[in-house]
């Protein structure tokens, strides 16, 4: 049952024993794009560095969720190769072509990958981070991204 696949894979996760890791990456490479979804973003919350490579694999996954959250979890890994798929976050247009998504769901993508930017402070990203800062018409994104900003600057503490 997928349902309970999934809830497995997340229970791993909660729990954060490292020996789930083999179950979790095993998981990662499931045809059902739920699952693949959740082992990405159990393996970011696991921080095991063996989780690397599938995370880059998983970031060109055909499926957006399951981009995002491996980009997230690399992120978590301070790993920048999931930088484009989070700039791709931080646009409401880009966000709008992959995905159809209501606004809380825009807004939910785009904190997740401004604190994920703050964590890898990369200076290619502070134009789009202050510009978000400044004009994004949510304040929460706003608010983020002065975070996001703030950390890359060096100034600041990162979520």
């Amino acid at each position: 049952d997928p349902d309970t696949r999934l809830y497995a894979i997340w229970a791993l996760g909660k729990i954060g024993d490292p020996a789930g890791f083999d179950t979790v990456l095993a998981a990662s490479q499931s045809e059902d794009a739920g699952v693949r979804k959740m082992a990405a973003y159990v393996l970011g919350q696991l921080r095991d560095p063996r989780a690397i490579p599938r995370l880059k694999v998983l970031a060109e996954d055909r499926v957006a969720d399951v981009r995002w959250n491996s980009a997230i979890a690399l992120a978590q890994l301070r790993d920048s190769s999931g930088l484009p798929v989070l700039r791709s976050m931080i646009d409401r247009a880009a966000l709008a072509r992959q995905a159809e998504l209501s606004s809380d769901q825009v807004e939910a993508a785009m904190i997740s990958a401004l604190k994920a930017l703050s964590l890898l402070r990369d200076a290619e990203s502070l134009p789009q981070l202050e510009k978000l800062a400044q004009d994004d018409p949510n304040l929460r994104v706003r608010e983020a991204a002065r975070k996001a900003a703030e950390a890359t600057r060096g100034r600041g503490s990162t979520p």
